[in-house]
């Protein structure tokens, strides 16, 4: 999960305390995370972590998935991958719950390249779009409160540059709004422990603000001085 006051960035390698691996050098040190089995390349990218850094969660290259990415779980030097949504040949994690109970991210599925998931003892499951005069739509999970009851992402139609952020919470999702700008989107980036506050951006053609959500209403942040109109919350 990433904190609204602390985001950890892992590409490839993630950082962790000594006490964590029994290892006892002076300082931190890196672990290689490895890849999943197959593909013609040694590939993968970590992009999440549990809150208590056990748990990293990304995407790799895998035999189910070549070229594609497959979504994983590490722990404890031992990388798993997570499989595909019904139909899908693609997935990518992008946050864990506490001790890495839940896992969300993004999959394509039997009629859409990006679906929104939640993954939780080995099954991976839809969470669906926020709706729209399409018919079809993408949608992508972004983050997830430490007991994995909240879910906060984004959701566009197919063909259109307008997205929504949305929060999820019992198989209900309810789209967060943008500010009132023509042509706006927003796009929800983190979430609070309690689920309360949703983090993230609104975007206009080439500007975009830093917004939160506090229990569904938005409020910009604005920037700071100078240059162009341009900030982001993470």
């Amino acid at each position: 999960m990433r904190t609204l006051t602390r985001k950890v960035l892992l590409v490839s390698l993630i950082l962790f305390v000594p006490s964590f691996l029994g290892a006892k050098p002076n300082g931190p040190f890196f672990v290689g995370l490895g890849d999943l089995v197959g593909g013609s390349a040694f590939s993968s990218v970590a992009i999440g972590v549990s809150p208590d850094g056990a748990v990293a969660v990304g995407g790799s290259i895998s035999t189910r998935s070549v070229p594609l990415l497959e979504a994983f779980r590490w722990e404890e030097g031992v990388i798993e991958g997570l499989g595909f949504l019904s139909g899908g040949r693609r997935s990518q994690a992008n946050a864990a719950s506490a001790a890495g109970r839940v896992i969300v991210g993004l999959a394509d599925g039997q009629e859409s390249f990006s679906e929104a998931f939640r993954w939780e003892d080995g099954i991976m499951t839809s969470l669906g779009f926020l709706s729209n005069p399409f018919g079809s739509a993408v949608s992508f999970a972004s983050d997830v409160t430490p007991d994995g009851s909240v879910i906060v992402g984004s959701s566009a139609p197919t063909g259109s540059s307008n997205s929504e952020a949305f929060r999820w919470e019992n198989g209900v999702m309810l789209g967060l709004g943008t500010l009132p700008l023509e042509r706006s989107e927003s796009f929800a980036a983190a979430v609070s422990a309690d689920g309360r506050v949703v983090v993230g951006l609104n975007r206009m053609s080439v500007e975009q603000e830093a917004v939160r959500w506090v229990d569904g209403v938005i409020e910009s942040l604005g920037d700071l001085p100078g240059g162009g109109f341009f900030s982001q919350s993470r």
